[in-house]
């Protein structure tokens, strides 16, 4: 896309030593190379690990408020029935 092309001029192989010191987190536009694969094939893929990653994170946090609220119902419980006894 173009991006890891900026800022370096030069020959390919010192684009390439620039690119690798740089570390590939979550956050760069970086996708596996296949020889056969079509740049928008490419492209629909990353959209699709990227809407995954951050549909995973949404069920984490989803699971974690209910299990907040399993607790607290546990402890609501547990002190209504102290009171009554």
């Amino acid at each position: 896309m173009g991006v890891w092309d900026e800022g370096v001029s030069g020959s390919i192989k010192e684009r390439n030593s620039i690119v690798n010191l740089v570390p590939r987190t979550s956050s760069c536009f970086f996708f596996p190379y296949h020889p056969a694969m079509l740049f928008d094939a490419a492209r629909e893929l990353q959209k699709r690990a990227d809407e995954t990653r951050q549909l995973r994170r949404s069920n984490f946090y989803t699971r974690i408020g209910l299990w907040v609220a399993a607790g607290a119902l546990a402890i609501n419980a547990l002190v209504a029935y102290l009171k009554d006894v």
